[in-house]
């Protein structure tokens, strides 16, 4: 983990759909979101102890436990938890899951709502997947006193996977950092590489590149390194990257507007028109060029579109503000 900046201020932006993040996960940093999925750090410190299971018989008001493994705090099968038939969790018999409970002995409370259960469904939940888990949830429970620890936690889950943990240290990171400006700007400058390593999976580069967005400082490294890579450029990822240009008006934005703009993949092209607009308000000349390169010969309607759209905005005259008279001080009498 680097060392902290301290920047003034750090904006999380909106996420691409496929982060696997909600876009109720934004927030101004120092003021969380109140929408934001419920982090599991904050799920760890509403619970007793986690416990990798195996779900026996599900009754209307009971969930039997026939396997426990406890990961933080203690817990021995059998034992039963608490099900609510107003609000069941998606629990079957058979199923492997981790819970996080609540309470001194059994029947224990589940503090995961139905949507927050984690159920060990992976491919490779089987074995090395399930010690996957386990050990992450454990290094979680050990650092989650420090932010940076913790982040840093968050990160490995991001950068090792499997794919559901990578999403829930997405949603980790954010949580952490949306409340310190100078942490969320030294994550912002450490994952700016990982958004253009060739060897990770294309969801942690876009997580990454989102966090890289996240600080003007980090967004603008973020635009310059996308922009000159030599890694083949990822939609999602480029959309993200040309709205952070746009952001921090970097002089590499129309590098990649022009390289999205001409890339074979329609996706690209689409990203590039929808940025349009963003990167105009620092380079208007060549912007509006690329603009109307792309309305006039792109062969994808959509792209066209986005384009055509853009042109027309940039058209219209923007109504200006209204002078207010100016208000005599009153006279003394």
């Amino acid at each position: 983990m680097p060392a902290r900046s301290h920047h003034p201020s750090c904006v999380l932006v909106p996420l691409a759909a496929a982060l696997l993040l909600s876009a109720t996960a934004l927030a101004q940093v120092g003021h969380p979101s109140a929408g934001r999925p419920r982090a599991v750090h904050e799920r760890l410190d509403a619970a007793d102890r986690v416990v990798r299971v195996r779900i026996g018989a599900v009754s209307e008001g009971r969930i039997a436990v026939t396997e426990a493994t406890a990961l933080v705090g203690q817990a021995e099968a059998p034992f039963e938890i608490k099900r609510s038939p107003l609000r069941p969790h998606p629990l079957a018999e058979g199923d492997r899951a981790i819970l996080f409970l609540r309470g001194a002995r059994p029947p224990y409370v589940l503090v995961d709502e139905p949507g927050e259960v984690i159920r060990l469904v992976d491919p490779e939940a089987h074995r090395n997947g399930e010690r996957r888990w386990s050990e992450a949830i454990q290094a979680l429970a050990a650092t989650r006193e420090a932010s940076a620890k913790l982040a840093e936690t968050y990160l490995d889950w991001i950068d090792g996977g499997p794919g559901s943990l990578r999403s829930l240290g997405a949603n980790g990171v954010i949580a952490v950092i949306e409340q310190d400006a100078a942490l969320a700007a030294g994550v912002g400058a450490e994952r700016v590489p990982h958004a253009v390593d060739p060897v990770a999976v294309i969801e942690a580069r876009r997580i990454s590149a989102q966090l890289a967005a996240a600080s003007p400082v980090s967004a603008g490294a973020l635009c310059e390194v996308v922009a000159h890579s030599a890694t083949p450029l990822d939609a999602a990822l480029t959309e993200i990257t040309l709205r952070a240009c746009g952001g921090v008006r970097s002089p590499a934005a129309v590098t990649l507007l022009e390289r999205a703009a001409t890339h074979q993949d329609a996706a690209l092209r689409g990203a590039a028109a929808r940025s349009l607009a963003l990167i105009a308000a620092g380079a208007p000349a060549p912007t509006l060029a690329i603009a109307k390169r792309l309305a006039e010969n792109d062969p994808d309607n959509a792209v066209r579109r986005a384009a055509e759209r853009m042109l027309r905005n940039a058209s219209r005259p923007h109504p200006r503000k209204r002078r207010e008279p100016a208000v005599e001080p009153a006279k003394a009498h």
